[in-house]
């Protein structure tokens, strides 16, 4: 894009920033206790992470006693810098304590509602009217993802359908927003419009089972999506993790391609532009439209998770799945807007940001590529950019907020999960209200080279080819359940495995046979064993006891090498390895995968030990003497 349209873009944010005025949302207030929490997180990590340790924990704390007990452990650490205008320093238990005790917990429980709509079902008709009493449209969310029990899923089903007949009773009474003279806001949109976490819909909702993920949630979602259809309601398929990220894909496709729901006009799903994959994502799912010609909402967010998957990532030795570098991700947002607006005529662009610049850019761009400005709608988060939205409905454009309802425990979640996210290096909302980060610095391509790059991470200084953990397998990824599928059938075709005794090179077969049996199906018999008796045990002591000699004086070096070879062979062998465990031992897939990981890491481990362990060190430094240690083996 040129120069000429980077200035409209500036243009416009500027004029949306004279809308939004002067106004600081409440949450960053900095004579509030709030603002002040938020401005102690921004600036210490450790506070940080402690105080959304303790948010996490609150829920389940009952009595104001376990509050002041878990707010001495959190902040009672001598070491601890707390400013004194937060009263959060704890050190010993009083009843001025417990007092300020049961002040914080009020205080958060304040926190979380200026997050959430509402909480008990009956606020949240009355609640999620008001929105459209000023101007804005809503979605939805009744919080709780993850659930871990399928009494908690029907659970959660049954709240939307309940909270859709609720709202299907009042939205007759609801004019449309915008010019719109029938029943639709601005003309093309629900005016009901709910977001569902496909997680709640499953309790064992996971990527290594994921046609059986499908297949459940699926059986809970069709109600509620027929119900929305009754009522000419949206449904949105929220986004999650990145572990869920195909899954979710997957099933809206599978879910919108069934014959009763096919074409219905009000459903989407969400693009997290932080995703190095979300590119390729995006197209394939434009094409399926287009094919189908099946029209879908995209909401277009940043992403909420970043923390959470970096944790992942490193945990798992996978590669990040996201931009390390903000910029990047507003750029990669503003591509995928662009790949929205282009093909409007089958999926309509929810542009869900709090970023002037994005926001900016996303109006110019409609310009360009013939889209109407009353076509495309822009949303919010409830509760963290109260200037913005009166700006955008002061633009008369569609808003629409974002709208959690719930309760405590699975309302800390979301809570923990808006905190990162506002308090954040690259913020948009922080540098504006936090930081006070100048406009025109804020109005800056994302794309253009301007400052230094944040760092991507590599390999520690002075470490040439450390021990690494094997990566376990993601099985998101289609090939790889593929890959594994076809290796469980290979592997069964072999069966019965034949396990003999090898001593010296030489493999034995014995009188004595130990059936090992598949214990899914009791008559398959995966291998047979052949048990070593004293004759056969006394043979391999004695070959050990002849080869020792050689084996100790081979270099650790080479010694090290077959340890390498042995993990690179399992290595190549690992999804056969993995899969006769699955039928050996009942192993679920990710078990059976992380098995073979272990043994290669236990390979790699150790042949990286004997060559550190084999370097001769010296000890001291004394004139006329050289003390050296090393280690000889000796059996």
């Amino acid at each position: 894009m040129g120069e000429a349209f980077e200035s409209r873009v500036r243009r416009t944010g500027q004029k949306l920033f004279q809308l939004m005025g002067d106004e600081v949302p409440p949450l960053f207030r900095k004579e509030s206790w709030t603002g002040k929490v938020l401005a102690q997180c921004a600036k210490d990590k450790g506070f940080k992470t402690d105080f959304l340790r303790f948010v996490n924990v609150l829920p389940s704390l009952k009595q104001t006693h376990s509050v002041a007990e878990h707010l001495i452990d959190y902040f009672g650490r001598p070491e601890q810098h707390i400013p004194q205008g937060l009263k959060l320093r704890f050190t010993r238990m009083s009843l001025a304590s417990l007092k300020r005790a049961e002040s914080i917990s009020g205080e958060i429980q304040e926190m979380m509602k200026r997050f959430m709509v509402a909480a008990p079902p009956t606020e949240a008709v009355p609640a999620l009217s008001n929105f459209r009493a000023r101007g804005m449209a809503f979605s939805a969310d009744i919080l709780g993802e993850a659930v871990v029990s399928e009494a908690e899923a029907d659970a959660y089903a049954q709240r939307y359908l309940e909270l859709m007949n609720d709202l299907g009773r009042v939205q007759e009474k609801w004019r449309p927003l915008g010019d719109s003279d029938g029943m639709l806001d601005w003309g093309f949109a629900a005016k009901v419009n709910f977001s569902i976490k496909p997680s709640s819909m499953y309790s064992q909702m996971s990527a290594r089972a994921f046609d059986q993920s499908i297949s459940k949630a699926k059986e809970r979602l069709r109600p509620l999506l027929r119900k929305a259809m009754t009522l000419g309601a949206h449904i949105c398929f929220d986004m999650e993790h990145y572990d869920l990220k195909n899954l979710t894909l997957a099933l809206y496709r599978s879910l919108m391609e069934e014959p009763e729901f096919r074409g219905y006009p009000h459903s989407g799903t969400v693009f997290q532009a932080y995703l190095r994959e979300s590119g390729a994502d995006l197209r394939e799912l434009v094409s399926w439209a287009k094919k189908r010609r099946h029209r879908a909402t995209i909401r277009l967010v940043k992403g909420a998770y970043r923390d959470a998957e970096g944790v992942y990532a490193s945990q798992r030795n996978w590669p990040v799945p996201f931009f390390t570098d903000k910029r990047d991700t507003d750029a990669n947002f503003e591509r995928l807007a662009r790949l929205l607006l282009e093909s409007h005529e089958w999926v309509q662009l929810a542009c869900a940001s709090h970023n002037v610049r994005s926001i900016a850019w996303v109006m110019e761009t409609a310009k360009d590529v013939k889209v109407p400005q009353d076509k495309v709608e822009y949303q919010v988060l409830y509760g963290m950019a109260e200037p913005l939205e009166k700006a955008l409905v002061k633009a008369q454009v569609p808003v629409r907020v974002y709208a959690p309802l719930g309760e405590a425990i699975p309302g800390m979640a979301y809570l923990v999960r808006r905190l990162l996210e506002m308090i954040s290096r690259g913020s948009f909302l922080w540098q504006r209200f936090g930081e006070g980060v100048p406009k025109a610095e804020q109005l800056k391509n994302p794309g253009a080279k301007h400052g230094p790059r944040l760092p991507a991470g590599g390999t520690p200084e002075g470490e040439e080819n450390p021990f690494q953990n094997e990566p376990q397998r993601d099985w998101s990824i289609e090939k790889t359940r593929s890959h594994f599928g076809d290796a469980l059938r290979k592997a069964r075709k072999k069966f019965p495995l034949s396990v003999p005794v090898v001593i010296n090179g030489e493999a034995i077969t014995t009188v004595r046979e130990i059936l090992t049996r598949n214990p899914n199906e009791g008559n398959e018999v995966v291998g047979v064993v052949f048990g070593a008796g004293i004759e056969v045990a006394e043979s391999a002591i004695l070959s050990a006891a002849d080869a020792f000699p050689k084996w100790r004086d081979r270099d650790p070096a080479r010694r090290a090498e077959i340890l390498f070879k042995a993990a690179a062979a399992a290595r190549k062998m690992r999804d056969e390895l993995a899969a006769i465990q699955v039928y050996e031992v009942g192993k679920t897939w990710d078990e059976a995968d992380a098995d073979v990981c272990e043994g290669i890491d236990f390979l790699e481990y150790y042949a990286r030990e004997a060559l550190r362990l084999a370097v001769p060190q010296r000890l001291g430094k004394l004139p006329g003497e050289v003390s050296v240690l090393f280690y000889e083996p000796l059996g």
